[in-house]
């Protein structure tokens, strides 16, 4: 894992003022914005006491700020219950959730030593004063210690042991951060993507292959990552972004739009330019 983060810390250096991931029609954070998060995030975790392999649970619908949470407590050291939107496990000391998630969850919250929300990391829930505190004193706790602002030479991602659980998915599977390591290089070796590759993606981050397909793998190629909320017309958004990379879920999706039967050799050959066509044009890879 050691050999990924040392990548990933340079993609970023090389990428700082490219967009890294962004919600279709919304915010667009760039690989500096995103490195600045997590270092707040960082600090945070360490105010508040987390250790390598304590488990954090992240939970709400895919966005850009869920994937920032994601990489944060991966690149932290620490273990990601990884939720379905709208659920939450027991046995969570730490969570980062939408507000639908916090109303839908609020007698389980009650048990979290802190919960804080997705769309700007603010405070919803403290188990006590100490950790109240520790929230509001992280931005001038950030600025003390990147008194010039973070910058590609002072980012560092912390880096925890190989047998430590790296990820636990909503059936209960834990992948340990060797075996995420492993999972990388191997879809590394499978998708070939490269700096400048725009993925559109659909599929629900709750599956640890979602997170290292269209998350931690392309951001270690330099690429961009688009998040579509539920509602937006997916043939639309690929249209404008005309992404070189999509999910099979967009593939289904666009297909689902040519309903009529194709029999013929040429009928076939048609409706895969069709296709092609209505995925923005460019796209070279499917997940």
């Amino acid at each position: 894992m050691n050999t990924y983060l040392d990548s990933l810390e340079t993609s970023f250096a090389e990428h700082w003022h490219d967009v890294a991931l962004s919600n279709y029609g919304g915010e667009e954070l760039t690989y500096g914005r995103v490195a600045a998060h997590v270092a707040a995030l960082h600090l945070l975790f360490e105010g508040l006491g987390v250790r390598e392999g304590e488990h954090v649970a992240v939970c709400g619908a895919p966005s850009a700020r869920r994937s920032v949470a994601l990489l944060a407590v991966i690149t932290y050291g620490a273990t990601v219950v990884n939720c379905a939107h709208g659920h939450c496990p027991e046995g969570c000391g730490i969570m980062l959730a939408d507000e639908t998630c916090f109303a839908v969850m609020e007698t389980e919250v009650k048990a979290m030593r802190c919960v804080l929300a997705l769309d700007d990391f603010s405070l919803l829930h403290a188990a006590d004063p100490v950790v109240a505190q520790a929230c509001r004193g992280l931005e001038e706790r950030f600025n003390a210690l990147y008194s010039g602002g973070l910058t590609p030479a002072t980012l560092r991602f912390r880096r925890a042991a190989g047998t430590v659980a790296a990820i636990v998915s909503p059936d209960g599977l834990v992948v340990s951060y060797n075996t995420l390591c492993h999972s990388i290089t191997a879809a590394d070796a499978s998708l070939g993507l490269t700096a400048g590759d725009s993925l559109l993606a659909l599929l629900p981050p709750w599956s640890t292959d979602t997170v290292v397909n269209e998350l931690l793998l392309p951001l270690r190629a330099g690429c961009q990552v688009h998040y579509v909320r539920t509602g937006i017309d997916v043939v639309e958004a690929l249209a404008e972004v005309r992404p070189t990379v999509v999910d099979s879920l967009a593939v289904k999706q666009v297909e689902s739009r040519l309903r009529k039967p194709v029999l013929s050799l040429w009928g076939r050959k048609h409706r895969q330019t069709q296709v092609a066509e209505a995925l923005g044009g460019r796209v070279s890879n499917v997940i």
